[in-house]
């Protein structure tokens, strides 16, 4: 037997399939591949497949994981390449490697990255905004109420806050931004760019621009954060009227010791 892991996309096609349909559209991609899936034993046989953190739905992403279990050698090109012709438009396999570790994926997930698109109605200026986060941030807690089992309670969302960024954007070009803030994508501007062709003159004027943040948040079993839950309590803070437009994952990862890793890093998948 062997193990793959891979990196997938999940598009604007997609993005209001539930977790549990996105896993069916992955499993029938690989029946019809006619790759040798490894199925487990017993009365219910079903394919050895474990996907990462679940994404929300409404939300796209250009970092989900999955781990699939092969009876036969297959070689990482050659999965990505049979598959893609398989897959449903909005899924999109980017990258795989072989997986020597026990680790399970969805188990070792610790921090998620997202870029989140917004608009702010009273329009304040990038630099004030990141004075406010920097504020925000600088609060002994930072308490929102939180639903579960049906009980809603006060959580204290500061220590799953790793990193938070705003940067402006203006006529589909990020035009202010943190010096120190990083894009690893694209999707956010994508989107503006549709959204514009689809709005009538008199509707665009009415936006004077869009808020593009950045954030690295706990995600996983031990701790996870929604991004929109910390932009809810960062405008309630401020007094912002602020008003998610898209959320897109950028990223996920894996703390080994003092370094946050990508799940496909060589030394996760080594033995």
């Amino acid at each position: 037997m062997i193990s793959i892991r891979a990196r997938f996309t999940r598009g604007e096609e997609i993005k209001f399939i539930s977790h549990l349909d996105m896993m069916k559209m992955f499993e029938r991609a690989l029946r019809r591949s006619g790759l040798p899936v490894y199925y487990s034993q017993g009365f219910n046989p079903h394919p050895q497949i474990v996907f990462g953190l679940p994404l929300s739905v409404g939300v796209t992403s250009e970092a989900e994981y999955v781990d699939i279990v092969f009876s036969d050698y297959v070689e990482p090109r050659q999965f990505i390449e049979i598959m893609n012709k398989q897959m449903p438009k909005g899924l999109e396999i980017l990258e795989a490697g072989i997986k020597e570790s026990k680790s399970n994926i969805m188990a070792s997930i610790s921090k998620a990255s997202y870029e989140v698109l917004a608009t702010i109605s009273q329009n304040p200026c990038i630099d004030e905004i990141n004075e406010k986060i920097e504020q925000f941030l600088n609060n002994s807690e930072i308490l929102i109420q939180k639903e579960s089992k049906g009980k809603v309670k006060k959580v204290n969302i500061k220590p799953m806050i790793y990193k938070f960024n705003a940067y402006y954007i203006d006529n589909g070009n990020i035009v202010e931004h943190n010096k120190d803030a990083q894009f690893s994508n694209i999707a956010l501007l994508e989107y503006i760019n549709n959204i514009n062709h689809s709005l009538s003159l008199q509707e665009r004027e009415k936006i004077k621009g869009y808020y593009g943040f950045s954030l690295l948040v706990a995600a996983g079993s031990m701790a996870n954060l929604k991004p929109e839950l910390a932009l809810q309590a960062f405008g309630e803070w401020t007094g912002f009227d602020l008003d998610v437009i898209k959320i897109h994952r950028s990223g996920l990862f894996i703390d080994k010791g003092d370094r946050t890793l990508t799940p496909l890093d060589n030394e996760l998948l080594a033995i």
